[in-house]
């Protein structure tokens, strides 16, 4: 079964531009502030998930979407370490 979030297509962006072009809003490109402000907030593991999840996905075989709907806990499994396949992960 292949999972398509229906609020992501192409006309979204689009829409959205026009909407901000409609009340007079400066459209500016984003500016680069590294990881420093996520891992302010996030766990390191988190961010590098976030990161680095959809590659190792797609190489372990994973289908073109992902939706991550849970994230990892230590609490979850005997070892505290995440799973090793990108899958599981």
């Amino acid at each position: 079964m292949r999972v398509e979030p229906p609020w992501e297509h192409p006309g979204r962006i689009a829409a959205l531009r026009s909407g901000l072009a409609g009340i007079d809003h400066d459209l500016v490109a984003p500016t680069e502030h590294g990881d420093a402000p996520l891992l302010a907030v996030h766990d390191p593991g988190l961010v590098a998930f976030l990161r680095d999840g959809y590659r190792a996905w797609r190489d372990a075989g994973g289908p073109e979407t992902l939706i991550p709907d849970t994230f990892f806990s230590s609490r979850w499994t005997p070892s505290g370490q995440p799973p090793a396949s990108p899958l599981a992960a």
